[in-house]
């Protein structure tokens, strides 16, 4: 498994910084919004497959991306 794989650079999300495809599944499981759609599920395909090396980390990196951008996570957006 490629539990220590590091991007380069890493995904922002806000203040955040994503550095690699573990710390990506951890936040898609448990900080991601309610709405997913089809960048998040091709994205978390994805990580699992970099995860145990059937996909390199910089793959996931984009397709990770890709999901953060169509769910806009880095538009601010006033209450």
């Amino acid at each position: 498994m490629l539990l220590t794989a590091r991007w380069m650079p890493p995904v922002k999300i806000g203040n955040a910084s994503i550095v690699g495809p573990l710390e990506a599944h951890h936040f898609m499981m448990k900080s991601w919004p309610h709405v997913k759609g089809a960048q998040f599920a091709l994205a978390h395909m994805a990580i699992l497959a970099a995860l145990d090396g059937r996909q390199t980390p910089q793959e996931a990196r984009v397709s990770f991306d890709g999901a953060v951008r169509e769910a806009c996570l880095n538009k601010k957006h006033s209450i």
